[in-house]
């Protein structure tokens, strides 16, 4: 059984029955959670990529460094069980610093600023949030880069430069001008990986450039709509492609896939990889996963468009 579906078997073998007729989910509940990454100036959908696809109630979430290791982490309140989910941030990341505020007036109620952080402007509120709140602070990346030019415009019309550390979390305080600063905590050991973050979790080598795995299954015609653009890949020199199959053998997934064009390499997705795949609530076709040359997963592709 895929995790998606456990999850909902078991929240809803507890959920009390509303005022609506005894009805047993919320309007809004159990729908798979969406989580958007910038990438190139484009926001991509990646809560599957992620490990973000729980179908729970949620009712409200939490966006803060709980772990204080300098990467945000979500906190998920659900209707019912389970009634709390953390997802931690355990994923390989460049420098970062986070920036808490001091204002002169020495209250935070209501306080917000204004800031330019290496060229991109925020406004903080010092208290926020609806169905939840989040900390009066902001987490940016920072890429490779050791320390960045802060620009904050207080409330009181006030507008201070700093220039803060990564690594750490850095109070400007805007009475002295000064900045304290507390490093972060070490990271934790990053959690065993599950499918499909690595090439070596399906069972495929790395071949010393980026990969493409392609899902595919029988009759799947845009699948075929994609053939053309994968065969030209696997033709290049810039990628390695494979197909993977949602068939009982390896010789059904090579019979399907060249009835579906493909000229490339293809064999049966193992059966728990078949299921994990399942934990969004579905899995679209064509889905093209893209591996780093280092193994590890970059990048879900549910549109022929990209790969052309």
């Amino acid at each position: 059984m895929a995790l998606a579906d456990k999850q909902l078997g078991d929240a809803r073998s507890v959920y009390s029955s509303s005022a609506l007729g005894g009805a047993t989910e919320s309007f809004s509940g159990w729908e798979p959670k969406k989580l958007w990454r910038s990438r190139d100036g484009v926001s991509e959908e990646c809560a599957w990529t992620e490990g973000f696809d729980t179908r729970t109630d949620g009712r409200s979430l939490v966006a803060a460094d709980l772990d204080g290791d300098g990467d945000v982490d979500l906190l998920l309140l659900n209707r019912n069980a389970p009634r709390l989910q953390l997802f931690r941030n355990d994923g390989v990341s460049g420098e970062a610093v986070r920036l808490r505020f001091a204002p002169a007036s020495g209250t935070r109620d209501g306080a917000n600023v204004k800031l330019r952080l290496e060229g991109h402007a925020d406004e903080v509120l010092m208290n926020r949030g609806f169905a939840s709140s989040v900390p009066p602070e902001l987490t940016r990346g920072l890429g490779v880069k050791q320390e960045a030019a802060v620009e904050v415009t207080w409330r009181s019309g006030t507008t201070q430069r700093f220039v803060v550390k990564a690594g750490q979390t850095s109070t400007l305080h805007e009475a002295t001008g000064q900045v304290t600063a507390t490093p972060f905590a070490p990271r934790a050991p990053r959690a065993e990986t599950k499918f499909p973050a690595t090439l070596e979790s399906l069972g495929l080598p790395r071949t010393g450039k980026p990969t493409l795995v392609t899902l595919f299954l029988a009759g799947c015609e845009p699948c075929r709509k994609e053939a053309p653009a994968l065969n030209r890949l696997a033709k290049g020199k810039a990628y390695e492609v494979v197909g993977l199959d949602v068939a009982n053998t390896d010789e059904d997934a090579a019979r399907i896939a060249k009835a579906l064009g493909f000229e490339f390499a293809a064999r049966a997705v193992p059966g728990w990889a078949a299921d994990a795949l399942s934990t969004n609530g579905r899995l679209d076709f064509p889905t093209t996963l893209l591996f780093s040359a280092a193994g590890a997963l970059e990048r879900v592709v549910t549109d022929v468009t990209p790969l052309q």
